[in-house]
């Protein structure tokens, strides 16, 4: 026959588990940003099935730290609560003035994408009108095809420059081809080929 647990001596487990866990993250942090709930998931326990075991948090504290509770004092707790209305203040501050620089941004972009072709366009010169820094412009924006993107709201087009010179270079292989099948001098067709390649390197 399978004996049953001793309920007393659960009961002790749980509660020596819930102290060496208490004394731990009372040791790391400060009472008041540690949480019963956080006491009781470190120890591998429900919370509300071993409430019955301490009176409260302050109980559990005094138990664990043999020390009574520290009492928040009220200029400390004002003091805190006010750091942290300054820290959310500055962080929303932060956050208005990267969305107006995000927006002068696609608003400069949309203005030089428009009146210039898309490889005339260069981050530097973006950078230069915006008065903006590598880094925030990195903040906002994954690169220059993002930023087309996000200003114009299609897809970048590829270098036009490129396209056409590679165009024009299979015209000319077409043209090598005939004129070589036809006895025709191809010294012309392959000199205008190599200015062409020239003007790719150059890319």
């Amino acid at each position: 026959m399978q004996t049953r647990p001793d309920r007393r001596a659960l009961k002790e487990k749980t509660r020596a588990d819930v102290l060496i866990a208490a004394r731990r993250l009372f040791g790391e942090r400060h009472y008041k940003d540690v949480t019963l709930v956080e006491i009781f998931s470190e120890a591998g326990k429900r919370a509300g099935g071993s409430s019955n075991l301490f009176k409260s948090k302050a109980d559990l504290y005094a138990q664990a730290m043999g020390a009574p509770a520290p009492v928040d004092d009220p200029a400390e707790k004002a003091a805190r609560r006010e750091e942290r209305s300054r820290r959310r203040k500055a962080q929303t501050s932060r956050q208005a003035q990267r969305e107006r620089t995000r927006a002068k941004a696609l608003e400069t972009a949309r203005r030089l994408f428009s009146e210039n072709a898309y490889d005339r366009v260069s981050l530097r010169r973006i950078f230069a009108e915006l008065g903006m820094t590598t880094g925030a412009f990195y903040a906002s924006f994954e690169s220059k095809d993002d930023l087309w993107v996000q200003a114009m709201g299609t897809p970048p087009p590829g270098d036009r420059a490129v396209t056409r010179h590679a165009d024009e270079l299979e015209a000319k292989l077409r043209e090598l081809v005939s004129a070589i099948r036809s006895g025709t001098d191809p010294e012309p067709i392959v000199s205008e080929s190599e200015g062409l390649l020239r003007r790719l390197e150059t890319k």
